[in-house]
């Protein structure tokens, strides 16, 4: 019985393009922005600094910024960058809050999360 539901679990999962090996480590952060229309450019100007001092961060991948379409929209902006673990992104991140890159201006708002994929 156990085995007909290991079977099936990961025939399931494969079938979902998931891979319990392959995500164990390799994390996605999505971080989303709220600010106002007049903050884009600093915003942008403190996250293009950011990005490159994370990029020569070990275990750095990729990262990415998305402007909303809609003017309207909650949020401006969402930044998705893939790390190659939970630990190298938290190293960066505090040796980046320990560095001179410039913080993000006041009255931005901006609510970063580690997830891994679960599913494609």
């Amino acid at each position: 019985m156990f085995r007909q539901a290991f079977i099936a679990a990961f025939l399931c999962a494969s079938t979902l393009g998931f891979s319990a090996a392959a995500q164990e480590s390799k994390v996605v952060l999505i971080n989303v922005f709220e600010l106002e229309a007049e903050q884009e450019a600093p915003v942008m100007a403190v996250w293009l600094q950011s990005k490159d001092f994370l990029a020569k961060q070990p275990g750095y991948i990729n990262t990415r910024m998305h402007k909303n379409i809609d003017a309207a929209g909650k949020f401006r902006f969402i930044n998705v960058a893939e790390w190659a673990s939970p630990q190298d992104f938290r190293a960066a991140s505090k040796a980046m809050n320990e560095s001179a890159v410039p913080k993000m201006p006041q009255g931005v708002r901006f609510s970063p999360g580690l997830f891994t994929v679960v599913a494609q």
